[in-house]
């Protein structure tokens, strides 16, 4: 589905039958939806790790110990919506940083703790990890990534937010907005069981991030 056909799926779910041809026409359902379109597909994909959405990155070092609480700090990638995981490019036994050597092994931590900061520049983050990758999500506008599940889900989404000014109905928002939170956890849940995750490997075996 493209722009047009999810914003007249919204449209008909909330019983308005004139369709638009094109998000830019000058219609009212259209302008309506150009104006919502981009913060709920933003919104949808910042609220959730969605896989077709998760890049992963070399982080940019700054600098090191640029505040007391942590060792490194690197730029927030401009692309990102938010970040998911910090990890080193290598994980061996020998990566924990120092102040982690209690835990068993480095292949059992998912990801690093690391805190979000901002300069003069924009956004940071500050971490113990060396040569680091960061996990997250970027905003993706090519529906043709998107699942038909998540078509579903943006077009209840988009629904909620045009049906007080095209409808004056009150109580559609909210029909349509608990259509959506059911949706987007479904959606969600058939995105993260598509894939087959690996079997563990062993704990001296190392994991190259790529």
């Amino acid at each position: 589905m493209n722009q047009t056909a999810i914003c007249n799926l919204a449209l008909l779910r909330l019983g308005i039958n004139q369709q638009i041809a094109d998000i830019t026409d000058a219609s009212p359902q259209a302008r309506a939806c150009n104006m919502v379109y981009d913060q709920c597909v933003e919104s949808m994909l910042h609220e959730r790790p969605w896989p077709f959405a998760v890049r992963q990155v070399d982080l940019a070092l700054v600098g090191e110990q640029q505040i007391t609480d942590w060792y490194y700090t690197y730029r927030y990638p401009s692309n990102y919506l938010n970040v998911h995981k910090v990890l080193p490019t290598l994980v061996t036994d020998d990566s924990v940083p120092v102040i982690y050597t209690a835990a068993p092994t480095a292949l059992d931590i998912d990801t690093y703790p690391f805190a979000i900061g901002s300069d003069d520049d924009g956004k940071l983050i500050h971490t113990d990890v060396v040569d680091a990758v960061a996990l997250g999500t970027v905003h993706v506008t090519d529906t043709s990534q998107y699942s038909a599940l998540f078509c579903g889900a943006l077009a209840w989404y988009i629904a909620a937010e045009i049906a007080v000014s095209l409808t004056k109905d009150r109580t559609l928002y909210g029909n349509a907005y608990a259509q959506y939170e059911a949706k987007v956890s479904e959606a969600f849940a058939a995105s993260a069981n598509e894939p087959k995750p690996r079997p563990d490997r062993p704990a001296d075996m190392i994991r190259a991030r790529s």
